[in-house]
């Protein structure tokens, strides 16, 4: 009988399926979260507990304008 490893929330523990959640690999980095709701608290805490927050605000700031620019062009395509 085969064991089946089920990732689990590092945020609040539970287990889930193959498949649903959400799992994040680069590096040696893994991040496992059982829903959305679960990440958002991850990245809450990660930005506001930060001490050196200057590392990913160039970062941050380049994703917002990038997704700023999708939005609107999105917005325009709607319109015509």
């Amino acid at each position: 009988m085969e064991v089946v490893v089920m990732p689990k929330c590092m945020v609040c523990g539970r287990a889930f399926p193959e498949g649903q959640g959400i799992v994040l690999s680069r590096g040696d980095v893994y991040l496992s979260f059982h829903s959305s709701r679960c990440a958002a608290k991850f990245l809450w805490r990660l930005i506001m507990d930060s001490e050196d927050y200057e590392c990913i605000e160039k970062q941050v700031k380049l994703l917002v304008k990038e997704l700023e620019e999708l939005l609107e062009k999105k917005t325009v395509m709607k319109k015509i």
